[in-house]
Protein backbone atom coordinates (compact mmCIF):
# COMPACT_ATOMS: atom_id res chain seq x y z
CA UNK A 1 0.00 0.00 0.00
CA UNK A 2 1.21 3.76 -0.96
CA UNK A 3 2.62 5.65 1.95
CA UNK A 4 -0.14 8.56 1.88
CA UNK A 5 -3.23 8.10 -0.12
CA UNK A 6 -5.90 11.25 -0.88
CA UNK A 7 -9.36 10.39 -2.55
CA UNK A 8 -12.17 12.35 -2.62
CA UNK A 9 -15.95 11.71 -1.70
CA UNK A 10 -19.17 13.22 -1.34
CA UNK A 11 -19.94 15.25 1.54
CA UNK A 12 -23.68 13.62 1.96
CA UNK A 13 -22.19 10.31 1.61
CA UNK A 14 -19.06 11.11 4.42
CA UNK A 15 -22.07 12.53 6.74
CA UNK A 16 -21.62 16.01 7.06
CA UNK A 17 -25.01 17.54 7.47
CA UNK A 18 -24.45 20.45 6.59
CA UNK A 19 -23.03 20.40 3.27
CA UNK A 20 -24.30 21.92 -0.05
CA UNK A 21 -25.01 20.03 -2.96
CA UNK A 22 -21.66 19.26 -4.78
CA UNK A 23 -19.70 19.50 -1.91
CA UNK A 24 -16.68 17.23 -1.19
CA UNK A 25 -14.50 15.70 1.52
CA UNK A 26 -10.74 14.88 0.57
CA UNK A 27 -9.87 11.88 3.26
CA UNK A 28 -6.14 11.73 3.46
CA UNK A 29 -4.61 8.92 4.67
CA UNK A 30 -0.85 8.59 6.18
CA UNK A 31 0.28 4.55 6.27
CA UNK A 32 3.56 5.08 7.63
CA UNK A 33 2.21 7.45 10.69
CA UNK A 34 -1.47 4.98 11.09
CA UNK A 35 -3.07 8.69 10.97
CA UNK A 36 -6.06 9.60 9.09
CA UNK A 37 -7.77 13.70 8.71
CA UNK A 38 -10.37 15.04 5.79
CA UNK A 39 -10.90 18.14 4.75
CA UNK A 40 -14.86 19.50 3.50
CA UNK A 41 -14.77 21.98 0.58
CA UNK A 42 -16.49 23.12 -2.19
CA UNK A 43 -14.88 22.42 -5.66
CA UNK A 44 -16.97 25.09 -7.18
CA UNK A 45 -14.87 27.81 -5.66
CA UNK A 46 -12.06 29.11 -8.35
CA UNK A 47 -9.37 28.32 -5.77
CA UNK A 48 -11.22 25.18 -3.90
CA UNK A 49 -7.99 23.94 -1.56
CA UNK A 50 -7.02 27.39 -1.00
CA UNK A 51 -10.42 28.98 0.12
CA UNK A 52 -10.29 30.17 3.88
CA UNK A 53 -14.27 29.21 3.71
CA UNK A 54 -12.90 25.63 3.96
CA UNK A 55 -14.12 24.06 6.99
CA UNK A 56 -10.33 23.34 8.98
CA UNK A 57 -8.88 19.48 8.71
CA UNK A 58 -10.04 17.44 11.08
CA UNK A 59 -8.47 14.06 12.33
CA UNK A 60 -10.60 10.98 11.68
CA UNK A 61 -10.01 7.35 12.49
CA UNK A 62 -7.55 5.31 10.73
CA UNK A 63 -9.14 2.07 10.23
CA UNK A 64 -11.74 3.79 9.38
CA UNK A 65 -9.90 5.85 6.53
CA UNK A 66 -9.21 2.63 5.05
CA UNK A 67 -12.18 0.88 5.02
CA UNK A 68 -13.74 4.24 3.14
CA UNK A 69 -11.21 3.79 0.84
CA UNK A 70 -11.86 0.47 0.24
CA UNK A 71 -15.32 1.08 -0.53
CA UNK A 72 -15.43 4.07 -2.22
CA UNK A 73 -11.89 4.81 -4.26
CA UNK A 74 -11.35 1.23 -5.36
CA UNK A 75 -15.03 0.40 -6.55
Amino acid sequence: MRKVIEFEMDAFEFGVHDAQEGDLVLITIDNEEKKAWFVWYNPNNPVPMNNPANHPSEDMDYEEAIELYQEYAQA
